[in-house]
């Protein structure tokens, strides 16, 4: 059996339980971490309030995490590392990079940027000895620009070379979903190597199936953002579709939660309280809301017990084996 990077040493992909495709635990911006210091983040502080969210995770059947925070969208391994130490939860971390139109992308040669991420994938992140689990892309609405195509490009490569799964953030308005799964197979990557992220966002069901028609998984991994994004009851509607349409073994759930952003919380609040302004409801719950809110409403849906738990087992195990 394929052995899988952990934060805590590699295991194997049979026995990683139930997993969510798509979490993180902080995606705290450095540039901000350093110049603000305590008045935007704490890593003791978010470290404890991380371990608090897993363990209840645990107690709700959560097994492993894939944490989704690529180099640049503030990924702090060690804060990682310290978290896994203190729950039991597998937490999966990420290489690769995000969507930013960043000059430190954009003006570097492509070939350095594809040597940082083998430097990662052979030796292990920011010197822990720590390697990926799965390589981390994105696009957005800007689609596939010139310093995306750098990237993504970068990433297929490094997957390839050590035959990592790929999850891609996409938006799903853009319909760049095959065209992603395209530039990976370009790079050696397999489509079912492949996870196209946020298609819950999407009620557009031919989208959906354009985008399967090309071997790859599909994420319905934004689950945390039913508020702002989609309903959790239009989510589980079409799960049950593709379902019907023979599609339950390409599909993979997760929530796209992270214990601290720093985007839109309110440090003093997150400090005090730990509750999100956008949603408290998702705080409560938080890496546990799909087992706690949204399998009862995908059973509401006409999805089958066995079914759900291929989605949040055994399509992860296939994946990543």
């Amino acid at each position: 059996m394929r052995m899988v990077n952990t934060a805590m040493g590699p295991v194997p992909a049979d026995q990683l339980g139930e997993t969510m495709i798509h979490e993180h635990i902080c995606c705290a911006d450095w540039s901000m971490r350093m110049n603000l210091g305590t008045q935007f983040f704490s890593f003791d502080t978010v470290v404890t309030q991380a371990v608090r969210c897993l363990k209840a995770a645990k107690e709700a059947g959560v097994d492993t995490i894939c944490d989704g925070t690529p180099i640049n969208l503030g990924r702090d391994i060690r804060l990682i590392r310290a978290v896994a130490e203190r729950v039991p939860v597998h937490i999966i971390p990420s290489s690769g990079f995000y969507h930013q139109e960043e000059p430190w992308l954009a003006f570097q040669d492509p070939e350095r940027v594809y040597a940082w991420l083998h430097h990662e994938t052979q030796h292990g992140i920011a010197g822990t000895g720590i390697k990926p689990g799965i390589m981390k892309a994105a696009t957005e609405h800007l689609g596939i620009t010139p310093t995306m195509t750098k990237t993504l490009t970068a990433v297929g490569r490094a997957a390839a070379e050590v035959d990592l799964p790929i999850f891609c953030h996409h938006a799903v308005g853009d319909g760049t979903g095959p065209k992603l799964v395209e530039l990976f197979a370009s790079c050696g990557v397999a489509p079912e190597r492949v996870t196209i992220g946020h298609c819950s966002d999407s009620n557009d069901m031919a989208y959906l199936h354009e985008v399967l028609a090309t071997g790859c998984y599909i994420g319905m991994d934004r689950l945390a953002y039913y508020a702002t994004r989609n309903s959790l009851e239009n989510i589980a509607k079409n799960i049950a579709k593709l379902i019907e349409d023979g599609y339950q073994d390409r599909i993979l759930l997760g929530h796209d939660w992270g214990t601290y952003f720093g985007w839109w919380e309110d440090w003093e609040t997150f400090r005090e309280d730990f509750v999100y302004q956008r949603n408290p409801k998702v705080s409560q719950e938080s890496y546990a809301l799909i087992n706690k809110t949204f399998v009862p409403i995908l059973e509401a849906a006409g999805v089958e017990k066995l079914v759900i738990n291929e989605m949040l087992r055994e399509n992860p195990k296939r994946f990543f084996a």
